[in-house]
């Protein structure tokens, strides 16, 4: 019951700002409504991730008649069974005496799904991925032949949710002894896995384009985010604090200084060593990125807080409850700024305008960076290109994307086109201004000559007048 209610509580500023997304939520969308409207995952609508994210996203717009409400519960779900095996892990490491210290360890793991400074509560790959890490050790810990074969099967459910997490697998694999037995089970588990998604993809024709966004198109990305080891580690360092709670890196310390820790917690620890490492090696230090330290490092706290004797757990547990407020004064604030922060919410507008001036089924070309605009207004991109990231910059892929994508403009012109001018993108160009005086008037400027223009403070709409080509 506790785990359900901090769940709750932590949860309800996501279900609360509705319709506003964060930009990976927002890329996830697309893909997914792209997916149900019969459209195909990197074929027809281009994304890096694996595919699982997508079919949680779709599973979840399904339940909810197509609104973010099935997604946010959804993911909410996902986080208070990670909390669960959490507790559950404490007590099988520890005994089953370990009631308390594993509820508080399992009530940590449920808020530090929602207490990233930047992208609160985002449903984000790391919620999967942090899922079935932790079932695939408690299943292993079990000891039979089903549980290794359950292991594996959520082994590779992880690895189609973030495959950062193989450093980590790998350790747990490690736990069987390397019995040829165990990890011929383990291995079975991650090919039934992973083996339909690709059967599906075969299948469909679409799995050269899997291929190309999940392999080559992310060494591309992390080639791209490098940046030296040592400057790295100050990065991960600064962005620990602002990406988990501060009672999360605190854990660290109080597992290290327990005095009966014993090698439970040396596997907790060993699994945070190990996401840190992966995390250090993709050279980006997005905040989500590090919510994989969060599973090991309460896992951590709950078999440290077992160690102690019952005076000081209890003082240390109402501490940790203590500590929790500012998850929630966080969650506060950004539920305020979302409701009333018009540039967070224009996005919005935008869509429902285009919604208004276009029909169904007219593709419309999004400059900036707010995917979300073709989830809300219901309205396909012009390419599977939908996301500047995709398309800009100096590498072979994104030339090749950019004309890709520049073809398929001239020959199917947008009905409507989006230029946000005040996108505050961290790279540049920063704006959808800029990107368009830079990049698109020179190439299809004229394409779009006689479309009928609106000025906004926060973006440019231009529609045409009919549709590109002549009624529909």
């Amino acid at each position: 019951m506790a785990l359900v209610a901090t769940g709750a509580l932590v949860s309800w500023p996501g279900l609360a700002i509705g319709r506003f997304l964060y930009p990976d939520e927002a890329v996830y969308a697309v893909v997914a409504q792209r997916w149900s409207e019969g459209a195909l995952p990197y074929r027809d609508a281009f994304d890096h991730k694996p595919p699982l994210v997508y079919a949680l996203f779709r599973v979840g717009l399904a339940l909810a008649g197509g609104s973010l409400w099935g997604v946010r519960l959804l993911f909410a779900l996902i986080a208070v069974l990670t909390g669960w095996v959490v507790a559950e892990l404490v007590v099988r490491l520890r005994g089953p005496t370990s009631w308390l210290p594993a509820g508080a360890a399992g009530v940590l793991a449920v808020g530090s799904f929602y207490a990233s400074a930047t992208g609160w509560g985002a449903a984000n790959t790391e919620f999967p991925m942090q899922l079935f890490c932790a079932l695939a050790l408690l299943l292993l810990l079990r000891r039979s032949g089903w549980a290794d074969l359950a292991a594996g099967l959520c082994a590779g459910l992880a690895l189609l949710a973030k495959p950062i997490c193989l450093p980590v697998l790998a350790a747990f694999l490690v736990l069987t002894g390397l019995d040829p037995r165990r990890v011929a089970r383990w291995s079975a588990g991650c090919l039934l896995a992973i083996a339909p998604f690709g059967l599906y993809f075969w299948a469909k024709g679409a799995l050269p384009a899997a291929w190309e966004a999940i392999v080559t198109y992310n060494a591309v990305y992390r080639r791209t985010g490098s940046i030296p080891l040592l400057e790295r580690a100050g990065v991960a360092a600064r962005r620990l604090g602002e990406g988990l709670p501060a009672l999360l890196p605190g854990s660290a310390i109080l597992a290290v200084l327990a005095r009966r820790v014993g090698r439970p917690a040396l596997l907790a620890l060993c699994w945070c060593a190990l996401g840190a490492l992966a995390v250090l090696l993709t050279g980006r230090f997005y905040p989500h990125y590090l919510h994989q330290l969060a599973v090991p490092l309460c896992l951590a706290t709950g078999l440290a807080l077992d160690a102690l004797a019952p005076r000081p757990r209890l003082a240390l547990v109402a501490l940790l409850a203590i500590l929790c407020a500012p998850t929630i004064v966080g969650t506060e604030w950004q539920l305020r700024y979302f409701r009333f922060n018009p540039k967070a919410l224009w996005p919005e507008e935008a869509a429902r305008e285009v919604a208004e001036r276009t029909g169904a089924g007219e593709p419309i070309l999004v400059i900036g960076s707010q995917p979300e605009i073709h989830f809300l207004a219901r309205r396909p991109p012009v390419s599977r290109f939908f996301f500047r990231i995709y398309y800009y910059g100096p590498s072979d892929f994104a030339r090749r994307a950019r004309q890709e994508l520049l073809e398929e403009i001239r020959r199917r012109p947008p009905r409507a086109v989006v230029i946000a001018t005040d996108d505050a993108a961290p790279e540049a160009p920063r704006t959808g201004t800029q990107e368009w005086e830079l990049f698109w008037r020179p190439q299809v400027g004229a394409l779009f000559g006689g479309y009928h223009a609106k000025t906004s403070r926060y973006y440019v709409l231009l529609v045409a007048p009919t549709p590109p080509g002549g009624p529909r």
